[in-house]
């Protein structure tokens, strides 16, 4: 066993959020190599991080993951059998500062050239199950391993896909590794409780012992099996290939290759042609030829409308109550989903069809005809979609597959029995049912697992976001996805009004406890199962500078950055005493002229900003320009040093015609920023931090295109702005009286900071 400390500095951009490049200094790892000896040329990497977020005690992000690593190593340092191939273990030291860490020891460690491949364990919750929810690229055979050794396994690639999209704001290790290592692995996170990621609240208490119990088995296994797999050292075919993956309610996983996947989707879809052809040519009973497609088409075209019907009357809902000031009603209550949402989209599910019963298909004297049409309408919307999906190469195309397999067989089941569902209701209802046993129920499952991990983030995606619009969102899909092959029972149905009756008193009577009991306050300050109003504020001193170098405004003040869309609504300002009156901050300046500890300004920007006394916390964050020269005719060279406290945010803004070709941050191209629409020229945001205190500044030089004969009103203006984390630094008088006035529903976290400006 060998045991490191390092301690590395290094620079890189990444496109997260609205894109930065990070530069990192005296950032530390504590390394464990465990292995044969002599050591092997092959080494398997698992990863955790022991620091965590601003006053967050981090039990479940991720000092869980890091005790589970420790009992792993200790059992496996105890086995007599030696190990065929070299553990790495990372506990890395600065995750939290977007990646750090991880990207200082697989870039510059000696031991990562032996890295070939790695297993990320991550939270974004507290406890629970560990969900699998990205892997690869390609080693198919890593996710083998893992369904093949994990005793209790939950992953999916339905999840893969969602996180792979962008659409939660969030990432890991996992995209270190796997970007700028350019080796395989599985990520594994917790998911349960979003709620108290990233609070005060992320306690041991809220860990279940069974939780940690049950990654350790699972993680355990899967390390044993990765590490002695002949793949590990030589994948050979199994190198390539992405790999089907998902767990049937998590006793058993199903894995199987992408290309195995598009050659069963493809046999499916082909049955289902032929299956569709023989009805077209009447072959089979009931309509044919050009009546069945004049029919297929008509079905397909009220299905369309059911869903706009859905949509609408869900994002009406949806509206109206971020319009009445009642937003994520369902944020602590998750059950209210189900009755304000779900209830109404099913409602205007049998109502529309109702409606198309009624005046539309009297024709058909037939209504078994009628049902068969919108069951065949449905096989072919689902097909459609397996279709483009498959040739997209999306993996969650297995959902699709889900739903055409068993109708697929419904008819035909019936038919080898010898049923006419015309003349045996009973047995309609069995095999209609048993068809929709087992898509529904992973539908379901996949539908719970995404409100599970969901809804909390809805509650800190943004001011610019309705969460209302995206909880909703999630509501008519489900809703759309599992009425679908009901639509043609409603038209076998005698009356559906019973159902309609219950479901519009679920919504009623839901709606009426949104509006007028405390169920619809969305935020619970208890201790022992909060689910907070979340947002940051700082205690800020600001200073600009026009191009002679003369300060042309200096003020200070709270300045508070929402993390939800309740912030943007006075009646709920209203409800927290000192942030009633304060006003909107105003957009002035390099990257807005505000010290945005991260680049969110695309999620974050309505915030308010309230006058107070300014602070004087050492060290003072400086930005020196050292010199100036010109490269060429048209490109000038800047050179500046920085110092400060341990994170600091520098902006550069480029003014009109002007273009930053190089840096000394890193021999790419630089990255900008991706700002709103507001922001018409280029940005470039670079986060700066250190763990150890460097011996000397940091220095960095930058070079500017402008054309000649250009006026002199500056190239760019320029922007460093400290945060003060350090303990003595982190608590000024005017940030503990602004926090005091803050009710025990919100999470208001807060820090000193500073921002100074320069055009040159």
């Amino acid at each position: 066993m060998e045991i490191e400390v390092q301690k590395v500095s290094g620079t890189f951009s990444l496109e997260f959020l609205d894109y930065f490049t990070s530069v990192y200094e005296n950032v530390n790892n504590v390394l464990v190599q465990l292995g044969p000896q002599p050591a092997s040329n092959h080494s398997l990497l698992v990863n955790c991080h022991y620091d965590s977020v601003y006053e967050s005690p981090g039990a479940s992000d991720d000092a869980v993951s890091c005790c589970v690593m420790l009992e792993m190593l200790y059992v496996l340092s105890k086995e007599d059998k030696p190990l065929v191939n070299n553990i790495v273990f990372n506990f890395n030291g600065a995750e939290e500062n977007v990646l750090q860490a991880s990207h200082g020891f697989i870039t510059q460690h000696r031991w990562a050239k032996n890295i070939r491949a790695f297993i990320n364990m991550e939270s974004a919750g507290s406890g629970g199950r560990e969900l699998l929810f990205q892997t690869g690229p390609e080693n198919p055979w890593l996710v083998e391993a893992y369904a093949q050794s994990a005793l209790y396994p939950y992953g999916s690639v339905v999840g893969q896909d969602v996180f792979q999209s962008g659409v939660i704001p969030s990432d890991t290790d996992f995209r270190i590794y796997r970007d700028f290592g350019n080796i395989p692995g599985i990520d594994v996170a917790y998911i349960s409780n979003g709620y108290v990621y990233h609070t005060l609240f992320d306690l041991p208490r809220f860990i279940p012992s069974g939780g940690i119990q049950r990654a350790g088995d699972n993680m355990l296994a899967t390390l044993r099996t990765l590490v002695s797999s002949p793949y590990l050292a030589h994948p050979g075919e199994y190198r390539h290939g992405n790999m089907v993956f998902f767990d049937v309610i998590g006793f058993f996983m199903v894995v199987y290759p992408a290309r195995i996947g598009q050659i069963l989707n493809c046999f499916v879809l082909l049955l289902v042609v032929t299956q569709l052809a023989k009805k077209v040519t009447g072959e089979g009973s009931g309509l044919s030829g050009l009546p069945y497609i004049q029919g297929l088409l008509k079905a397909f075209l009220f299905t369309v409308i059911s869903w706009l019907a859905v949509v609408t009357v869900i994002m009406t809902i949806a509206l109206s109550l971020t319009a009445l000031h009642t937003p994520l009603s369902w944020y602590t209550h998750q059950w209210v989903v189900v009755g304000i949402y779900f209830a109404p989209g099913i409602l205007a599910i049998l109502l529309t069809h109702g409606f198309f019963k009624k005046n539309f298909f009297k024709k058909y004297g037939n209504v078994w005809q009628v049902e068969s049409l919108f069951f065949d309408s449905s096989l072919v919307i689902w097909s459609v979609l397996l279709a483009v999906m498959t040739y997209n190469n999306i993996g969650s195309a297995c959902l699709a597959l889900f739903w055409v397999i068993p109708h697929l067989c419904r008819d035909k089941v019936a038919s080898i029995l010898n049923i006419n569902f015309k003349d045996n209701h009973n047995a309609f209802i069995g095999i209609h049912l048993l068809s929709q046993a087992f898509p529904g129920l992973m539908s379901l499952y996949m539908v719970y697992t995404i409100c599970e991990m969901f809804i909390p983030v809805l509650g800190r995606i943004g001011t610019g976001f309705m969460p209302d619009v995206g909880a909703g969102g999630i509501a008519a899909v489900a809703v759309i996805v599992f009425m679908l092959y009901q639509n043609g029972v409603i038209y076998v149905m005698k009356t559906t009004r019973k159902t309609t009756s219950l479901l519009l008193l679920v919504f009623l009577v839901t709606l009426s406890l949104v509006l007028f009991t405390p169920v619809g306050f969305p935020y619970n300050g208890n201790p022992e199962g909060p689910s907070l109003q979340r947002s940051i504020f700082h205690h800020v001193n600001r200073k600009f500078h026009d191009i002679s170098g003369k300060v042309v405004k200096e003020d200070s003040g709270i300045w508070h950055i929402p993390f939800d869309y309740t912030s943007k609504q006075q009646t709920w300002r209203n409800k927290i005493p000192k942030f009633r009156d304060a006003p909107k901050a105003e957009c002035q300046g390099a990257y807005c002229g505000w010290p945005y500890y991260l680049p969110m300004l695309s999620l974050m920007q309505e915030t308010y900003y309230i006058p107070t006394p300014e602070h004087d916390l050492e060290p003072k964050t400086e930005l020196i320009l050292m010199s100036r020269r010109m490269v060429n005719s048209y490109t000038e060279r800047m050179t500046f040093t920085l110092t400060g406290p341990e994170h600091i945010a520098i902006y550069m803004q480029l003014f009109e015609k002007t273009a930053l070709t190089a840096w000394s941050l890193h021999s790419d191209v630089p990255l900008a920023s991706k700002t709103p629409a507001f922001l018409s020229n280029d940005t470039y945001f670079v986060y700066y931090s250190y763990g150890t205190k460097p011996e000397k500044p940091f220095e960095f030089w930058i070079e500017i295109d402008a054309p000649k004969g250009q006026p002199n009103t500056g190239k760019i203006e320029i922007a460093a702005a400290g945060h003060y984390w350090a303990e003595g630094q982190c608590i000024t008088k005017e940030l503990r009286e602004y926090k005091a006035g803050f009710p025990d529903w919100t999470y208001p976290v807060g820090w000193p900071a500073t921002y100074e400006s320069w055009i040159l």
